[in-house]
């Protein structure tokens, strides 16, 4: 079969390079879409069944308290229903991104539904002493093999072939994320510009929408939706029956952080504002304490250690200072363990031609300022440990937008100033997303949906995707 490549982005492009060249049809898109999707559906399917098993399997052997052979079987495969049940075999299939920190919900529901079971059927009731261990051990076993299980089928498939239907500066964008990231592993491998006649539901739109992606190999289509006349391309892309993302433009600043209002028929989205009420900030400070308390007294001896190493390793006080811009404004001091040689700051401007950040931050992965100590503690992560006095003093919380210097704070203008609204973070949706690759003003925007998104699990989530991240630069 011959490869038909698209040589331009326009619909009379495509018409040319299709006609008369014989390209293959939905079925080659179809193929390499369900091939994917059944592959991970399949993959957690065995997960899910391995992981209950297993759990039940350690459990019994710590408290010696047998289960007969019809819970062995029948429990497992009540996971797998319930899974189902719940659309956790669907997920994958629909989003880009595989997460499953996202689906603790869910999973959590599928525990509980076979707790039900077991109280109903007696039969398949867990041991009453253990019953709450058993269900604890088959969720976190659920949880770590799904994460497992998503991160080898993605790392044995190839990208996730992508077509972008929106304008060059959305190409460039999207383009610019999939490469940074590790969330998720796709590529965008052209871009169709829209006009009236893609616009309009009809068998020709559709069937040129099928001869682009049969032309590319392609698994997706990628909307960027800038008014809600682009609706008969969407309507257009589904009822093809091709895998659609759409991204109307206004969930770019809100989020997630709006809920529907129905009005005899006519929808309407509720925004929420980017700030905190007092008891969502009294939550999220009781939150960081219990946190932050515990685990100040636990890692001392490290802390010790560290400070012993940089004082030995290189001249200068093992913490490092620095004034940062917290919340409404206000400035702080913040702390990190010294990684630099001494008075480093004052050499920034000599380096400006190495900075690889974007748009005003300055990052140098290779650094040759960083000291011996330094490299080891910034790949572990470990310099940003003195933090937690400043979440202690209440200048900074575990999870929010990062602090920035006054320079950097000056360039943030209109609605990027919200970000100010919630405390600094010592880890938060920019560091686990791309981290120096990322522009300020794409910073400011995943700041002001964590203002507005805000709650407790989602500040779990990200802390938790921050040990990831810290430890195999994979997520979960």
């Amino acid at each position: 079969m011959n490869e038909v490549r698209l040589e331009t982005r326009s619909p009379e492009g495509l018409r040319a390079v299709t006609n008369g060249a014989n390209p293959p049809g939905p079925a080659v898109r179809g193929s390499a879409a369900a091939a994917r999707a059944a592959l991970m559906r399949r993959a957690l399917l065995l997960s899910d069944i391995a992981g209950t098993a297993a759990a039940m399997w350690i459990v019994t052997l710590l408290y010696q308290d047998g289960i007969n052979l019809t819970q062995i079987i029948a429990l497992p495969c009540a996971v797998a229903f319930f899974a189902k049940l719940y659309g956790l075999y669907d997920n994958d299939e629909v989003r880009i991104r595989h997460a499953t920190l996202d689906e603790v919900w869910q999973i959590a529901a599928c525990v509980a539904s076979l707790a039900v079971i077991g109280a109903l059927i007696e039969q398949l009731a867990l041991p009453g002493g253990q019953r709450l261990t058993f269900l604890a051990a088959i969720a976190v076993a659920i949880v770590l093999g799904r994460g497992i299980t998503r991160r080898l089928v993605v790392a044995a498939t190839p990208p996730e072939r992508c077509v972008l239907v929106g304008s060059e500066d959305d190409f460039e964008v999207l383009s610019r994320r999939f490469e940074r990231s590790h969330h998720y592993k796709a590529v965008i491998i052209d871009r169709l510009e829209l006009n009236e006649e893609l616009l309009r539901d009809t068998d020709e739109a559709r069937e040129m929408l099928r001869d682009l992606v049969a032309a590319h190999r392609a698994e997706r289509v990628i909307v960027v939706s800038k008014d809600s006349s682009n609706a008969g391309v969407e309507r257009a892309l589904i009822t093809a029956g091709l895998n659609v993302s759409i991204a109307p433009s206004f969930i770019e600043i809100v989020g997630n952080s709006f809920v529907v209002d129905d009005l005899s028929g006519m929808k309407l989205l509720g925004v929420r504002k980017p700030a905190l009420s007092r008891s969502s900030l009294a939550i999220k400070r009781t939150f960081d304490l219990a946190l932050t308390i515990p685990g100040l007294i636990l890692i001392s001896p490290l802390l010790i250690l560290i400070t012993v190493a940089i004082r030995i390793s290189s001249r200068g006080p093992a913490l490092y200072r620095q004034r940062r811009i917290g919340r409404h404004g206000y400035e702080f001091t913040i702390y990190k363990f010294r990684s630099m040689v001494e008075d480093a700051h004052s050499s920034r401007s000599l380096l400006k031609k190495l900075n690889e950040a974007d748009d005003g931050l300055f990052k140098i992965a290779e650094d040759p300022r960083v000291t011996g100590v330094g490299k080891l503690i910034r790949k572990t992560g470990l310099d940003e440990l003195p933090q937690l006095f400043n979440v202690l003093g209440g200048s900074m919380s575990l999870v929010g937008p990062r602090p920035l210097i006054p320079e950097e704070d000056a360039r943030l203008k209109g609605w990027e100033r919200f970000r100010q609204n919630v405390p600094p973070g010592m880890t938060g949706p920019w560091q686990i997303g791309g981290s120096s690759k990322i522009p300020i003003n794409e910073m400011a925007a995943l700041d002001y949906r964590y203002a507005t998104d805000w709650s407790l699990w989602v500040d779990i989530k990200l802390l938790l995707r921050t040990v990831i991240f810290v430890l195999g630069r994979h997520s979960l």
